[in-house]
């Protein structure tokens, strides 16, 4: 978090990285011995048909997909799975309790509050933020309840998107907030999981660490300001999208697509 607040003086001095938890594909090599090369997005959806083949006839994907989504994010799953979900809250709770009062400088009053609009997005992901009622439940005015969703994102705990139609502002609410990836879901969520938001949650994942990502007032998503992207079951249908160029239909438990209908586990091979 430090690095954000240093941002303009190391721009003279340095390049900065954003370091991500392990790609799918990085999971794929790690556990099965393969050696997966990264496929930009536009080769994904020009020619995920031949892509996916090429890989389904190596492993058997969705079983793997699977155990990702649970725990393949972070390296230290290694180390243990009954103690993972233990382990990545204490790594949560650290940051919080220590890493950002040193960074942004505020007091345990406030880290409280951050942690309760945690866990109020954790049961209600994917999160379309209420300000007013949201400033209400963890007892604060709306300018730092903006504020603080804007630390929990800069913290790698939370994806914030604002609306395709919005320009960007750090007062500007995000249109819904997610939890930045799905092992964190299954951690934090006192409710158990969503298929649909896990869905939704890998994309916005493995999409943002290479792309411009934002909601989208038809579909799911908007990639780079081109493509959008409808997310769901293997069923999903493209009627809420069937009229915009460049659209594609995300399904889940679905090992090879067709057409503009593209398995979700392809996009964890970007990097």
């Amino acid at each position: 978090m430090e690095i954000y607040n240093s941002n303009a003086d190391l721009s003279r001095r340095a390049v900065t990285y954003n370091l991500q938890g392990l790609s799918f594909r990085e999971f794929l090599n790690f556990e099965n011995d393969l050696n997966l090369e990264p496929v930009i997005l536009e080769e994904i959806l020009r020619n995920h048909q031949d892509i996916s083949g090429s890989i389904v006839a190596q492993i058997k994907i969705l079983p793997e997909f699977k155990k990702y989504l649970e725990y393949g994010y972070y390296p230290f799953y290694k180390e243990g799975l009954k103690v993972y979900p233990i382990r990545l809250q204490n790594v949560v709770n650290t940051i919080l309790e220590n890493d950002l009062p040193a960074v942004e400088n505020i007091e345990y009053n406030t880290v409280y509050k951050i942690k309760k609009m945690l866990m109020i997005i954790a049961s209600l992901v994917p999160f379309s933020p209420n300000i007013a009622k949201l400033s209400a439940e963890i007892e604060t005015n709306r300018a730092n309840t903006v504020r603080y969703l804007d630390y929990l994102q800069k913290a790698g705990l939370t994806i914030n998107l604002l609306s395709s139609k919005k320009g960007i502002s750090l007062m500007n609410k995000p249109d819904k907030v997610y939890l930045d990836n799905t092992n964190l879901q299954y951690a934090l969520s006192l409710s158990g999981v969503n298929e649909g938001n896990l869905r939704e949650t890998f994309f916005a994942n493995q999409i943002k660490a290479l792309h411009h990502l934002r909601t989208s007032q038809q579909g799911d998503f908007v990639v780079n300001d081109k493509y959008t992207f409808e997310v769901g079951g293997v069923n999903k249908r493209f009627d809420q999208i069937k009229n915009i160029k460049d659209s594609f239909v995300v399904t889940d438990n679905t090992e090879t697509g067709f057409g503009n209908r593209i398995p979700l586990w392809l996009f964890g091979l970007m990097y």
